[in-house]
């Protein structure tokens, strides 16, 4: 990840934060007119992107290398989590718990004992 995006992605988090003209005009306009707007600024990277320098800020806050937003104005500003998939947490010991997509299959039923009734 270049430098520059770096630094472009912390700006406007930044002024998302602090600027509330800023804020209002991308809350109050079309899709087509908030993209016009941003790329005017200087703001144009795609999502992947975006999300990839987020997380990097996000690290380097933790770092204590990002200084210009609190940690809970960061939070306000990227929402907690970035991404479009969750993560799947895994105990220390046992399986995965959460999200389960398939139900378990049911054995055949047999006797136990004997001839099996056909």
């Amino acid at each position: 990840m270049s430098v520059k995006l770096l630094d472009k992605v912390k700006e406007f988090l930044v002024r998302l934060f602090k600027d509330q003209a800023f804020r209002d005009r991308l809350t109050n306009s079309s899709v087509e007119e908030r993209n016009q707007y941003l790329e005017s600024d200087g703001y144009s990277f795609t999502k992947e992107e975006f999300e990839a320098a987020t997380l990097e800020v996000i690290e380097s806050k933790e770092r204590g290398e990002f200084n210009e937003l609190s940690e809970e104005e960061l939070t306000a500003v990227v929402g907690g989590y970035v991404g479009e998939t969750s993560k799947v947490l895994l105990p220390m010991y046992g399986v995965p718990w959460w999200p389960i997509d398939k139900k378990p299959k049911l054995p055949i039923a047999q006797p136990m004992y004997g001839l099996p009734w056909i």
